[in-house]
Parts: C-alpha cells; sequence; structure tokens
C-alpha cells in the first residue's frame, strides 16, 4: 500500500526563487549545506523546513526567509477586498472550505478595528495640534534654583 504525502501547510517557493538565480538543485544544496534530496522534497512540498534550513536557503538565494514562503511572481500589493482575501485562505492547505466565509469575517472585524482605532489615532493627532500649547516654564521643576 502507497501512502500519499500529505502537501505543506505553508507552501515555499524555493524552485521559483532558485530558478531566478539560475541554480541546480545541487548547487543550492551545496551552497546551503543541505542535501540535494532535502532541496527536492522542499520543492515537492513532501518535507517541510526548519528556520534553520529556510535561513540557510535565504542566504545562498540573497533574499529573507519570509520571502520563500511569497510568490516572488507576485506584485507585492496587498490583497484588497473580499474576493482576493478569500483567494488567499483558498491557498492554506487543510482549511476546508466552509471555514473560509467564518475566516473571512473574522479578519474584516479585525481590519475595521484597525481601521477605527487608526482614525482615532489620526484624529487625536490631529485635534492635539490644534489646541494652544501652554507656556513652557523657563526653569525645570528638576533643576535646583539658584538662591
Amino acid at each position: 500500500m502507497t501512502e500519499e504525502a500529505t502537501p505543506l501547510a505553508v507552501p515555499t517557493f524555493v524552485r521559483e526563487r532558485r530558478k531566478l538565480k539560475k541554480l541546480t538543485q545541487a548547487e543550492l544544496a551545496h551552497n546551503a549545506g543541505l542535501s540535494t534530496a532535502a532541496i527536492h522534497n522542499l520543492e515537492a512540498g513532501k518535507n517541510g523546513f526548519t528556520d534553520k534550513s529556510l535561513a540557510a536557503i535565504a542566504r545562498v538565494l540573497e533574499c529573507s526567509p519570509v520571502e520563500l514562503l511569497t510568490d516572488p511572481k507576485a506584485d507585492g500589493s496587498p490583497a484588497v477586498g473580499e474576493a482576493a482575501v478569500k483567494v488567499l485562505l483558498r491557498r492554506i492547505a487543510g482549511l476546508p472550505e466552509d471555514a473560509i466565509n467564518p475566516a473571512w469575517k473574522m479578519i474584516s472585524g479585525l481590519l475595521e478595528d484597525a481601521g477605527q482605532s487608526q482614525s482615532d489615532s489620526l484624529r487625536g493627532r490631529s485635534e492635539s495640534a490644534n489646541r494652544p500649547r501652554e507656556e513652557q516654564p523657563s526653569q525645570s521643576r528638576f533643576q535646583r534654583s539658584s538662591s
């Protein structure tokens, strides 16, 4: 009986970044101090990674470890709107389809809260900027007088 490998919950983009640098799996493995099999399995989604292996691969590919988790062909613009966020949620392996809407509701609530906090913060700054400044005493209350 053949056991099918479970895909990684967090896909990596090592292959795409390796090809952009025109490196073979063997070259990347050697320079990162890993085995060729480890690189092959990581790119195939068969094996996971450790923080140390991801850092070593990132060093060779001249990027940050987090960049190995993002598509290098993506334009880097943020996902805006319900449809775009749901597309991202569907890319999470193991997240059932019936969890997409509740996850979106939670995320949109957090975004609303963050937006409210940000607008409150900005409103507070503009109100304090419009208040007249109190006159500063000529001497700090922590300085001793020379009497």
